[in-house]
């Protein structure tokens, strides 16, 4: 696994996302990207709504690196997700924010439904929409998920070759959570 991952940032496996004060401090710093574009893809028998960023200094004859961002259990990409794709675009990425299936404006019933199978299906789905992007260099998108969405990117980079690099933000242990419940984990940061 470890030759698997290029970077991977561990802020904290604690039950609650901190994301809030990157977030808030990426706000403050008056990203100048071009904006976002919303789209749509399929994932399983769900439509999956996203939105593109591309960098600052877009040039249509150019290809980029490509970064799928995850969020949060709960989350939707303009919240925590969108807040690291508008910073991350400002360094130069191609990047796609998206609603999980059953959240925001991606279909699937029932609503605010968090199915860890389903949500990994959404990554790689995500992947695979960069991936045949006119401005995404081939061989270059990887991955970010932030809180539960680390988990769920962390899961998915393991077993999907086309991802080189993955990264997580507050790392949520959701396999823990799922096993003793949300609210008293067995697991200790020290299994990490």
């Amino acid at each position: 696994m470890m030759n698997k991952l290029r970077y991977f940032a561990l802020c904290s496996a604690v039950g609650f996302c901190a994301a809030g004060v990157a977030a808030a401090q990426t706000v403050a710093d008056g990203i100048n990207v071009l904006g976002s574009t919303s789209v749509k893809f399929a994932s399983g028998p769900e439509t999956i709504a996203g939105n593109l960023y591309l960098p600052a200094n877009y040039d249509a004859s150019q290809k980029y690196p490509a970064i799928v961002v995850s969020h949060p259990w709960g989350g939707v990409k303009e919240q925590t997700a969108g807040l690291y794709a508008q910073r991350l675009a400002k360094e130069g990425f191609v990047i796609l924010a998206y609603d999980a299936s059953h959240y925001g404006e991606s279909t699937g019933t029932p609503r605010d439904y968090e199915d860890p199978s389903v949500r990994l299906r959404d990554i790689r789905s995500a992947v695979s929409f960069l991936e045949n992007r006119q401005e995404v260099r081939t061989g270059a998108v990887d991955t970010l998920g932030i809180c539960a969405g680390g988990g769920y990117t962390l899961h998915e980079a393991q077993f999907d070759p086309r991802v080189k690099a993955t990264a997580a933000v507050v790392a949520y242990d959701i396999g823990g959570a799922a096993r003793h419940g949300i609210e008293g984990s067995e697991v200790s940061s020290e299994q990490f």
